[in-house]
């Protein structure tokens, strides 16, 4: 029983909790788009810990995924400071 609580339930749960916190912070589009990102670092996690090898495809695919998880935080952020600096308020001396 307690291999499968700690390998299930609290994994879980602590995920989910995580998830709970990131979409209250950031929104749920930058934490699906962040989710993308998953497989890559499973992938990575497997290489280092298990010695499993990658495939060119998974080394590919994986790249293209992660630019494109940068590429939405960039324009992201960008547009972010772009909408910061629009509304600052007055400030008089």
């Amino acid at each position: 029983m307690y291999p499968i609580f700690c390998q299930v339930i609290i994994p879980t749960i602590f995920g989910q909790y995580i998830s709970n916190i990131l979409l209250e912070l950031l929104g749920a589009t930058t934490v699906s788009v962040g989710i993308i990102g998953e497989p890559v670092l499973a992938i990575l996690l497997a290489y280092l810990f298990i010695g499993e090898g990658i495939l060119v495809t998974q080394f590919i695919v994986g790249m293209m995924t992660l630019i494109g998880v940068g590429i939405y935080f960039w324009s992201n952020n960008k547009s972010e400071k772009k909408e910061n600096e629009r509304w600052q308020p007055l400030r008089i001396s």
